[in-house]
């Protein structure tokens, strides 16, 4: 995959959000990198994605994310059993 970044292979554009998300390693974090630095479809992309990332973050308070992962905690343990 990097090197196909690198050799002016396929677009990033199906990386942009794991790239934005820091979800990607360090080697395919540069390739994504540099292919943006000269890819312009995928600049706007990236663009976009920076636009949506940041209107979800805007929507959601770091409180109202805590508890809905509590809820989802809570949904996941399992009931004791009856005595």
């Amino acid at each position: 995959m990097t090197a196909e970044l690198n050799g002016g292979g396929p677009h990033a554009v199906h990386l942009v959000g794991a790239y934005y998300l820091d979800a990607l390693d360090d080697r395919e974090a540069e390739a994504v990198r540099n292919h943006l630095d000269h890819c312009a479809p995928c600049r706007t992309v990236a663009d976009e994605m920076v636009e949506t990332i940041a209107a979800m973050a805007v929507l959601f308070e770091p409180d109202d994310i805590a508890r809905a992962g509590e809820a989802d905690a809570d949904e996941d343990q399992e009931d004791p059993p009856p005595d």
